[in-house]
């Protein structure tokens, strides 16, 4: 009798455990799975043209140029959500090179909701958090090299990207073209977060 409860017990234990351990798991997975699908449907939702101002500067030749507004590109990977390329468009009203923008080719991914970006041809990356996205508005804080901005972005329709020069070509003033590099040499140009009163605090 005595090793019969003795049994029982065990068995009941047992199961106790193992009732235990499914509930953990099912719980971990619900939390993955909500998790992806977040950043499943913020990667939906961030595909199309971007534009507004988003504070960046260049610092070129030893000078800062202030940019008026940005036009940005998300296109998703065909296979998830989370990630793809895309372009990144800077114009500039006073400019001390050969064009009034300056383009790029970027990469993108969604990880626990923090969208990170990467330049392709500035080889540099941003991180975008605190936002709020919707169909219509995106608007949040970028961070870059330890600095933050605030941001307002519009959705809009895409313009031909053919028509652009991407990277440093567009710098012919100072001789930055395919061919010869440059011809004037001076130090690349850099993304900074321009105006201080952009901060965020």
């Amino acid at each position: 009798m005595l090793k019969f409860l003795t049994t029982k017990l065990r068995f009941k234990m047992k199961r106790k455990i193992t009732s235990l351990l499914t509930v953990v798991l099912v719980l971990t997975m619900s939390l993955s799975f909500q998790s992806c699908s977040e950043d499943q449907e913020i990667g939906y939702t961030l595909a199309g043209t971007w534009e507004g101002n988003l504070g960046i500067e260049y610092e070129y030749d030893n000078q800062r140029y202030q940019s008026v507004y940005s036009e940005v590109y998300f296109e998703n990977d065909p296979f998830r959500y989370t990630s793809g390329d895309g372009y990144w468009i800077d114009y500039y009203r006073d400019y001390g090179w050969g064009r009034n923008y300056i383009a790029n080719h970027i990469t993108w991914k969604v990880r626990n909701q923090v969208i990170y970006i990467h330049f392709v041809e500035e080889n540099s990356n941003i991180e975008i958090g605190n936002y709020r996205l919707d169909d219509d508005y995106f608007t949040g804080v970028i961070y870059l090299d330890g600095r933050s901005a605030r941001f307002s972005l519009k959705h809009t329709s895409s313009p031909n990207w053919n028509n652009y020069v991407f990277g440093y070509d567009g710098f012919y003033d100072y001789g930055w073209a395919k061919s010869d590099g440059p011809a004037n040499p001076v130090s690349a140009p850099r993304r900074h977060l321009g105006n201080p009163d952009e901060i965020a605090k």
